[in-house]
């Protein structure tokens, strides 16, 4: 089988979208000794995330005139507001091929407030007509499936998490994670964006009374929201013993703070899947993040914390945290990378897309495989 992904940008500042695109390709093309032929359309990036030599890479704006639709069995648009997966979603329904769309998060409540006027002439103009074509539609999480469901759309959801690649069994710079450090650190690793809720988490951490501790920040400026964070950390009295901006971290640096790390934090409103909490889990941190997310599981398997994203109630998450001890830390760090063991690799989640698409290839038998709900 062949299947065209067609996705808005693979470059690694993109956030969870492009890791989740390239993970779900990668693990295709090596499922069931390579059945599945994966060709991934992107605009071109000058930092694109790492993709398998098995997975086909179209650096290209637009989708229309570059392949023929023909050479395909199905489509699977990932995103849904930039023109080049769009367009690839309409090509599919033009030509009869069974199309899939996942939309990342793109349609919670949060996400549509956010730029909403532009959002709702979208949906008017063509977004709703484009939701509506798609054979199955894919949701990470029951809150999405949804969230799906009350804006009215009718058609079969394919409820699957994303999967995570396992860590380097090794530190890739052992010296960097071996070097002394002079306070414990909590770490917030993501996007400066205001939907991760950073402000809140810099008005907790004032009112935390923990002078061995240090809250890192790390993450590429999206929008120059970074300035805005700088002059709140200053008015709130966070000097740079107490917050650090790392900036942006990949490979190595991204490894090492990890490794270093006591606590992870993402104190975000909205959250579709969030693909650091997973890899914080597994490098095994306990985690605290917001019912804006759909990690119930770390209240439920006692490796986090899940709070209203609130400055109270993500403050009495850091002090119940940082009040532990390091044993404690560690037992739930523990139970966090079990969870990702058992529940988020790739191969497992591959084969349930797999059996998605080949359900569709087969006209949607009246017998669905357990990922799909109907309403």
């Amino acid at each position: 089988m062949r299947i065209l992904h067609a996705v808005e940008t693979l470059d690694r500042n993109g956030g969870g979208l492009p890791v989740a695109v390239t993970g779900l390709a990668n693990a295709l093309a090596h499922l069931n000794g390579g059945n599945f032929e994966n060709d991934l359309f992107s605009p071109r990036t000058a930092n694109p995330v790492s993709v398998d030599d098995a997975v086909a890479i179209h650096r290209t704006k637009n989708v229309r005139g570059v392949f023929e639709i023909s050479a395909f069995n199905l489509v699977h648009q990932h995103g849904i507001w930039a023109k080049l997966p769009v367009t690839a979603g309409r090509l599919a329904k033009r030509s009869g091929l069974p199309f899939v769309l996942s939309p990342h998060g793109m349609l919670e409540p949060w996400a549509l407030d956010h730029h909403a006027w532009r959002k709702r002439v979208a949906l008017a103009l063509y977004q709703r007509r484009n939701l509506e074509s798609a054979d199955v539609l894919h949701a990470t999480s029951p809150a999405e499936t949804a969230q799906l469901r009350e804006l009215g759309l009718r058609q079969p959801i394919a409820e699957i998490p994303l999967g995570i690649e396992p860590i380097p069994p090794e530190p890739l710079d052992p010296e960097a994670v071996a070097a002394p450090k002079s306070k414990r650190e909590v770490l917030f690793l993501s996007r400066i964006h205001p939907k991760k809720g950073i402000d809140l988490l810099l008005q907790a951490w004032a009112g935390i009374d923990a002078p061995d501790w240090k809250l890192i920040i790390a993450g590429p400026d999206n929008g120059g929201y970074q300035t805005a964070l700088g002059t709140l950390t200053r008015n709130l009295g966070l000097d740079t013993n107490r917050v650090h901006f790392a900036g942006p971290l990949f490979g190595s640096e991204k490894d090492t703070a990890l490794r270093r790390a006591d606590l992870f934090v993402l104190p975000s409103h909205s959250e579709n899947f969030g693909f650091v909490v997973p890899e914080a889990m597994q490098y095994g941190l306990p985690v605290i993040t917001t019912t804006g997310t759909p990690w119930d599981v770390l209240t439920r398997e006692c490796c986090g914390w899940r709070v209203a994203p609130s400055v109270d109630e993500i403050k009495s998450a850091l002090a119940e945290a940082i009040a532990l001890g390091d044993d404690e830390r560690t037992a739930m760090g523990e139970r966090g990378c079990s969870v990702i063991d058992r529940e988020y690799r790739w191969p497992a989640i591959a084969a349930r897309f797999a059996a998605v698409y080949d359900w569709l290839m087969e006209g949607g038998a009246p017998s669905p495989p357990n990922s799909i709900t109907l309403e």
